[in-house]
């Protein structure tokens, strides 16, 4: 049942991290780098599935709730990527900076 417990936890975390009505506040926003660390897990995990990239992954995420996040937004571009369509900024900015 660990794996159920696990995906709850993320399914809460990921909850409690979406934006307010007003948008998100810059305190305890997700970082490019959070963004970069969830892209690299997963690609690692995606490339080699192995336990070990598996638990990396899990045991990063159930760190701090702003990582579920970063996950979301990393493999929302990473789809978006592979379905041909330009990505600018998944983070809800205009993607022309």
């Amino acid at each position: 049942m660990r794996g159920a417990t696990c995906v709850r936890a993320a399914e809460d975390a990921l909850a409690s991290t979406a934006p307010a009505a007003g948008g998100a506040s810059g305190a305890g926003a997700v970082t490019d780098a959070h963004v970069r660390t969830a892209w690299s897990l997963f690609a690692g995990m995606h490339a080699a599935l192995t336990p070990d990239n598996a638990e990396r992954l899990t045991q990063w995420l159930g760190k701090d709730p702003l990582h579920v996040r970063a996950l979301d937004i990393a493999l929302t571009e990473w789809g978006l990527v592979q379905s041909g369509h330009p990505v600018g900024n998944a983070r809800g900015g205009s993607g022309n900076a």
